[in-house]
């Protein structure tokens, strides 16, 4: 874990690893600390499968619980400046990546959802006990209509994962030459983070 401060707020940066045992799992060593009751709330970034034909590659779906909602307006404001696409709407749970479209409409027809990760549900289980408020800011990877390939990265190499995310966008010169910068560092775990931290302010919610 990494801490810090960023506009003012402490912050305390975990990287929780890939699917709900291993983000369980780094979860569980927060608790022989004693920061658990000063956590103000919890925030889940990282990518999402859309659920939704509107959602796209690129996208961000927030999904921000009643006790946050103060932070939603907040959000659609900073997201228009900035022109991003952000999109406010549940995001569901799924132990494993559902690769066929099928299988993404069904869910989120159930769940009445935006978007799909597997991660946030471990950090809402593991905040619930402390009342803590868990907000999620997703990037979407991939669309509904997207069938992934067999081939997509698990957890053991995230420099493969990550190209395979930043494959999904269409990226301008710029942003090539700050990605190809960022490849060669081998996304060691504060690097990996750089672009939550890009993502949360530029929505205005650091």
């Amino acid at each position: 874990s990494f801490s810090g401060k960023a506009a003012g707020f402490s912050i305390l940066l975990l990287r929780t690893g890939i699917g709900p045992l291993r983000a369980a799992q780094a979860l569980k060593k927060l608790d022989d600390t004693d920061a658990i009751p000063r956590f103000d709330f919890a925030l889940s970034t990282g990518y999402a499968g859309a659920l939704r034909q509107e959602l796209r590659p690129g996208h961000i779906i927030a999904d921000i619980p009643g006790d946050l909602q103060r932070l939603a307006a907040t959000a659609e404001s900073a997201a228009r400046k900035s022109g991003l696409a952000l999109h406010l709407g549940r995001i569901a749970h799924c132990d494993r990546v559902l690769a066929m479209p099928s299988q993404k409409r069904a869910l989120g027809e159930r769940e009445d959802a935006g978007a799909v990760d597997m991660e946030t549900a471990s950090l809402r289980g593991w905040a619930e006990p402390s009342r803590i408020p868990v907000l999620a800011v997703r990037l979407i990877s991939d669309a509904l209509e997207e069938c992934l390939p067999e081939q997509v990265p698990g957890d053991g190499d995230l420099s493969a994962l990550a190209g395979y995310a930043l494959s999904r966008f269409r990226l301008a010169q710029t942003e090539k030459i700050v990605v190809f910068c960022l490849a060669t560092m081998a996304f060691p775990a504060a690097v990996a983070a750089i672009p939550g931290f890009l993502l949360l302010r530029d929505i205005g919610l650091l």
